[in-house]
Formats: C-alpha cells, structure tokens, sequence
C-alpha cells in the first residue's frame, strides 16, 4: 500500500468535505431556503428539495455511462477535476445571488451539487488502486475520519463570516478552501490509465452498452440486493442530512451561528467515530458495521419525531 496514495487521496476528503458541512447543511441550506426563496408558507423547502432531487437524479442517471467513458478512454482524474472545478465555480457564483432570485440559485445548486456528487463516483474509484481487500475498511475509515476534520476546519472558518452577515465571503471561502485543499490529490493520485478507446468511441461504446450494464447488474443477486439497499438507506441518510440545518432553524428556533456550532460539535464526534469504526470494519465486515449505523439513525431519528423545541435532544440525535 502506498501511503503518499493515501494520504493525497485523504486529502481530497479533507477539501471537498468543507462543501457539505457549509452548504447542502448548514449555511447556503437556510440561506437558499428563508432569503433567496422565503420560508413562510414552506416554499423555500420545496425549491430546496427540487435541487438535490434534480441534482441526484442527474448524477445517478449519469454516472454508469460517464464512468464507463473514464474507464475506457483513461479519463478517471480529469473527470474527477472537471467535477471539482464546476462545484468550485458554481459556489464562487452564489456571491451573485439575491433575494428573489429563485431560478438563478436553483440552478447554481443544482450544477453545484451535480459537481459535488459527480466527483465522488471517481473519487471513490480510486480506493482499490491505493488499498488491498484487506486495507480497504481502514484506508476508507481515514478518508472518513480526516474528511470530518475537513468540515470542522470549514465550519471554523465559516462561523465568523457569518456571525457578521458576510455571506458572500462565506462562499468564496468555501469554493477556495475546496481549490487549495484538493490540488494534492490531484498532482499525487497515481496518473489514469492508457484508455484502450478514443473518447468518441468510449461514449459510443458506452451508450451501446448502458442496456447490457443493466442487464448484467440486474442479473447478479447479490449486487441487486446491495444496490436496491443502498438505494433505500441512503435516501434517508442524505435527506436527514440535507433538513437537518433548515429543520433545526424553522422549528426549533437556532440561530445560524449556534447552527455552525452545533455542527461542528457534530464533525467532531463523527470524526472520532470514523477512525473507532475503520478496524472494525475489516475485522466484522462492513455489513455488520453498517448495520449498527443504520440502527442507531433509525432510532435516533425516531426520537427526534418527538421533539419540538431547542433541547439537548436535539443536541444528541444530531
């Protein structure tokens, strides 16, 4: 296992980590959702819900015949920057919004969003070229683990952007700490692969194939049953991740500054959760390590049915 691999493909989780902890959670989430749209009536919720739906969606519908083209035409890295660079610039964008702009920031979160989600797919792909089999719980646990670090670190410099209102410097921070932070990865990632088709033959290829892809992924029970679970739990995941900022302020009355606290105090206990659970999960099985996960938010988020004020439950189910 090469450490300079790991260490640089960490590194991109550290970066791109300040995206989720700023924007789709906390920060751009309630300022999308009661400035630019208004939230009296619940309308911001519903544009906001519409960015990520869209912006899933295009990724999910995409991603199989992208991925594809990068594998056969050698393209993986440069797929991963050019995503990294659209979510940059998207973010870099927001300080042209205002108020009442609606269909301008609806479109600038979902291209951000869609470069967000976008890179992880060849992001992810690198973890069997860096980890043996044997590794990979522990190489994929750090990742996890120093991602967290990343959003603590954004949040830190986030709270007094916003404590003072500068929200146009929130942004900028955001999209440059995502720049700065990812150049490692992306000199030191081992370089792609000779590609064994041109780009155009890649994308007919892959067009071609999409039907069979399906097919064959359709056909292999347990790949079906992984992706159909995956499918389900992860709907759920992201959307408590993605109310929980708007949630928090509409219901339960935070402040934007306490929301920054609140979710930094989150990284850190996920961060030490991330590195508790990397050997675990090469000695269990990632199974069984998903499993308690997932029981602990169901239960978790049960609770939280419940509550209706600004409490320490809230505190703890977060």
């Amino acid at each position: 296992m090469n450490r300079k691999h790991v260490t640089v493909w960490a590194m991109y989780d550290f970066a791109n980590s300040v995206y989720p902890a700023v924007i789709t959670a906390t920060v751009f989430s309630v300022y999308f959702t009661s400035d630019i749209v208004g939230n009296t009536s619940g309308l911001g919720d519903l544009w906001w819900g519409r960015v990520l739906a869209l912006s899933m969606f295009f990724v999910a519908l995409s991603s199989p015949l992208l991925g594809a083209i990068a594998d056969n035409a050698g393209l993986r890295k440069r797929m991963l920057i050019l995503y990294t660079a659209i979510c940059i610039i998207c973010v870099s964008l927001f300080t042209t919004l205002e108020p009442g702009m609606i269909l301008w920031a609806f479109g600038l979160a979902v291209l951000a969003n869609i470069g967000y989600e976008g890179a992880l797919v060849y992001y992810n792909a690198y973890l069997p070229d860096i980890a043996p089999p044997e590794r990979q719980g522990l190489v994929s646990g750090i990742g996890f683990g120093v991602g967290y670090a990343g959003s603590a670190a954004g949040l830190l410099i986030a709270i007094p952007l916003v404590s003072r209102g500068l929200f146009d410097l929130t942004w900028l921070s955001v999209a440059m700490f995502f720049a700065l932070f990812s150049l490692p990865c992306f000199l030191g990632l081992p370089k792609d692969k000779v590609g064994t088709l041109p780009v155009w033959e890649a994308a007919t290829d892959g067009v071609v194939g999409f039907k069979k892809l399906i097919r064959d992924v359709w056909g292999h029970r347990q790949l079906r049953r992984f992706l159909l679970a995956f499918f389900l739990y992860i709907d759920g995941v992201n959307t408590t991740i993605y109310f929980a900022g708007i949630f928090a302020e509409t219901t339960l009355g935070f402040e934007r500054q306490e929301l920054l606290y609140l979710f930094l105090v989150v990284q850190i206990f996920a961060l030490a959760g991330s590195f508790a659970l990397a050997k675990p999960t090469d000695i269990w099985g990632p199974k069984r390590v998903i499993t308690i996960t997932l029981v602990l938010w169901t239960t978790i988020s049960g609770v939280v049915y419940f509550v209706h004020t600004k409490t320490s439950v809230f505190w703890c189910r977060v």
